[in-house]
């Protein structure tokens, strides 16, 4: 989806790229965790593993989040800086008072 912004004061269009949208499955909270079988070695070996498979995934799905995070917030400071950059360019300074005009 564009945007278009037309400002007020100029007759200036921009069109804007559209900000990254975050996938569903990374919104998604993390999993609970699972509990040991019971309290022998190999059952403790075996959550191990799967406690520490759901953290990689979890730390990854995080990890992207943040990146598109990361990539929306720099576009918007840049539309940000492009709008007031425009805004300053049209800036007109007040009209005088009647009594200035002579």
């Amino acid at each position: 989806m564009t945007r278009t912004v037309v400002l007020p004061q100029t007759a200036m269009v921009e069109q804007e790229q559209p900000l990254p949208e975050a996938a569903p499955g990374l919104l998604a909270p993390c999993p609970p965790l699972p509990q040991a079988a019971d309290s022998h070695l190999p059952a403790l070996m075996k959550n191990h593993r799967q406690v520490a498979a759901l953290y990689d995934d979890c730390r990854d799905r995080h990890a992207k989040l943040a990146q598109v995070e990361q990539q929306r917030e720099k576009m918007e400071a840049a539309r940000l800086q492009r709008l007031r950059a425009a805004t300053k360019a049209t800036a007109q300074p007040p009209p005088k008072h009647w009594w200035q005009k002579w």
